[in-house]
């Protein structure tokens, strides 16, 4: 088993951890409660450092840390990390404290420390932040980092997604315990669960997995090669995509489903290669993708981070500045034991 990596020079001073507790963490408790009813234990990233400017800017900087893994030195970049984790989730983030906290909140400011090995995940970290700045006009980059935008931005050239080959099958967790993939699995297989998604998503179809793995000259460009899209389907000029979570609350699920989305929206606008898809699905899918004039993100899941529950969330996400195709987004609660689904 792999030693695990111990963090040893990073810790916010205790001013930082003090002004964030009666900033943002107190407040958000507080407002949680009196939505919900219920009390919720608000953490905040651990390697993020949140600041709000006099001019009611939220400045967020992610910064770079260094820790101890196997007795040897390494360094630690959340921007070179999985985008779904709390400290990597800068849109989640962003989105969740400016709708909760709107009178002390109207910007935000992205910050971070460039990493000196960039990888397939920072290279996917660049692009939520040009697909942020291009959505939200409340939204920028900081003058120090606008540089490293500006120079990726001219790399993207000879992107294409890739596609499957295979039906994806079933899969359970260690010791035959139910996931994630076994809950996709069944919403698209298991006896009436694909109609009561297809009458919710008003859709006539609906299918597991659509990869969104992109290439550039036919090497890996973004993290996750095998990357899908959980659950999607098509009416029309509509598409729709799905991320599903089960037991699984975490604000970096807008942070996924925006990329996704957006993704999706560069195959359609042409600024991504379709594939040369082989399953007949996506085959139907790429055939009409220049068609597609909407894009409907969804959330689906048993349960949500209590930040991400509430309107103002999607109220905020739905207003960007996406005009030619636009994206919305929406997010629905399910109950599921195996052989029962259903919507609350």
């Amino acid at each position: 088993m792999a030693e695990k990596t111990i963090i040893e020079n990073y810790k916010k001073s205790e001013t930082q951890s003090e002004y964030e507790k009666k900033t943002f963490i107190e407040p958000l408790r507080d407002r949680v409660r009196a939505v919900s009813g219920k009390s919720r234990n608000i953490i905040l990233p651990q390697y993020i450092c949140f600041k709000i400017q006099e001019d009611k800017k939220l400045l967020i900087n992610i910064e770079e840390q260094k820790g101890i893994c196997a007795g040897e030195e390494i360094v630690l970049n959340a921007t070179c990390k999985n985008m779904q984790t709390d400290n990597a989730a800068f849109e989640g983030w962003a989105v969740c404290l400016k709708a909760w906290l709107p009178e002390v909140i109207e910007s935000v400011e992205l910050k971070w420390d460039v990493p000196k090995e960039r990888n397939e995940h920072y290279n996917r970290f660049c692009y939520r932040v040009m697909k942020m700045k291009e959505s939200f006009d409340w939204f920028s980059i900081a003058n120090l980092n606008q540089r490293e935008i500006d120079t990726f931005q001219e790399r993207l050239n000879n992107l294409q997604n890739n596609c499957g080959n295979k039906i994806p099958e079933k899969k359970f967790k260690h010791g035959g315990r139910v996931g994630e993939n076994a809950v996709e699995y069944d919403m698209v297989h298991e006896q009436n669960f694909p109609q009561l998604l297809c009458n919710h998503y008003n859709i006539p179809k609906i299918h597991h997995q659509l990869p969104v793995g992109v290439k550039q000259d036919g090497n890996s460009f973004f993290a996750g090669s095998k990357a899908a899209i959980d659950l999607w389907g098509m009416n029309e000029n509509e598409l729709t995509i799905i991320e599903l979570k089960y037991e699984n609350e975490m604000v970096g699920i807008i942070s996924e489903l925006f990329f996704y989305a957006s993704l999706m929206r560069d195959i359609v606008l042409g600024r991504i290669s379709k594939p040369n898809a082989i399953l007949p699905h996506e085959k139907a899918l790429y055939k009409n993708i220049e068609k597609m004039s909407v894009i409907h993100a969804r959330m689906l899941a048993d349960v949500y981070h209590p930040l991400v529950d509430y309107e103002h969330v999607f109220m905020l996400l739905n207003d960007n500045q996406l005009k030619d195709v636009k994206i919305d987004f929406d997010k629905s609660l399910y109950s599921y034991i195996p052989s029962t689904l259903k919507f609350q």
